[in-house]
């Protein structure tokens, strides 16, 4: 096997590479046994019964209520900031009642600030209905506090929606989920790229923590702006019903497809 040597090792050439992430994908996801079964079958018992608890209300509100979005990304302005607020601002147009407001979580130099991402997560709780993070990267002593401070909002109720992450630059590694910041906050809605193909894409952070893997808008490539289309989603119809309820609809039809990363249609299935 051929493989060139790089200033921080080996790399092996890029069919292998290829080869060996799907053949990890098929492993790890359980295409041909345990993984993602088991984890289905986990969130199935986790939900036992709830159907007939879903058919006996309708989960609507009351009264319609305005959505807010706390959206964590680069500094304000910077061109990815700028293209996930317009795909956002686009997924919402037709939702008069839903309002969205940037958070940087990154210094003027480029680099995760965690003073400014726990000051951000503090402002944005008295603000926001759900929190999307078009952001994760791998855990660290550094991120420590920012896990600590999204697990307890997670455990508050607060709905969280985060890209899955991938990997974009030669030589970086591509993580299991269970080894980055996002993937250790309880009940997040983790969304990872679909290629063209139906695929997940072969750069994409990967494992059971996993909800579904949505395709980029044209153009464009990586979970920061495939997960927008959830997001947008989400927000149109949380208005509408009680949180509680929505949430639990949704994973039901997460269980109930028969496909390993459903369409947004078929997660807003009767919604």
């Amino acid at each position: 096997m051929l493989k060139k040597e790089h200033k921080g090792g080996f790399h092996y050439h890029l069919p292998w590479i290829f080869f060996v992430r799907a053949l990890t994908l098929w492993l790890v996801l359980g295409l041909g046994g345990s993984g993602f079964l088991a984890a289905t079958e986990s969130a199935q018992g986790a939900i036992s019964g709830s159907g007939e608890e879903l058919a006996k209300d309708n989960g609507l509100r009351k009264t319609p209520k305005k959505v807010q979005i706390a959206v964590f990304d680069s500094g304000k302005g910077s061109s990815h900031e700028s293209k996930v607020t317009a795909l956002l601002k686009r997924a919402l147009k037709d939702c008069a009642d839903c309002e969205y407001r940037a958070y940087p979580i990154y210094n003027w130099s480029g680099e995760l600030s965690v003073g400014r991402f726990l000051s951000a997560l503090t402002r944005a709780k008295e603000f926001a209905d759900i929190l999307h993070f078009s952001w994760n990267i791998e855990r660290s002593p550094k991120t420590a506090d920012i896990e600590e401070m999204l697990q307890k909002m997670a455990k508050q109720g607060k709905i969280i929606v985060a890209a899955a992450g991938e990997s974009t630059k030669h030589g970086r590694k591509i993580l299991k989920l269970s080894e980055t910041v996002m993937g250790k906050v309880p009940g997040v809605f983790l969304i990872g790229e679909l290629s063209p193909r139906g695929w997940l894409s072969l750069q994409s952070n990967y494992g059971d923590e996993l909800f579904t893997a949505l395709p980029a808008p044209p153009g464009m490539r990586g979970s920061s702006f495939s997960s927008v289309a959830f997001t947008g989603k989400l927000a149109q119809v949380l208005g509408k019903y009680k949180p509680d309820y929505l949430l639990q609809k949704i994973r039901i039809n997460r269980q109930k497809s028969t496909t390993l990363w459903p369409r947004l249609d078929r997660l807003f299935e009767a919604i």
